[in-house]
């Protein structure tokens, strides 16, 4: 119901897999931390309303991972 100033993913393990749900609704801004890689340098942002699906892979022991998006702005039927 607000917004998340930095997403921050702790204790994980190399090559370990964390998907989060976000379920907006509206107008709410995310920011990740610096040890987040996204596809082409671009963070998702947070989608006015509706669901986003994020998946992440621990790729060092200092907890840094590359993302990807699963879903963006998922919508019921």
């Amino acid at each position: 119901s607000s917004n998340i100033d930095a997403l921050d993913i702790t204790n994980a393990t190399i090559g370990q897999r964390i998907l989060i749900r976000f379920a907006w609704g509206g107008g709410h801004s995310i920011a990740y931390t610096d040890t987040v890689i996204w596809p082409g340098g671009t963070a998702l942002s947070a989608t006015a309303s509706g669901v986003d699906v994020v998946g992440f892979i621990c790729t060092t022991a200092s907890s840094a991972f590359d993302a990807f998006v699963i879903g963006e702005d998922i919508k019921a039927a």
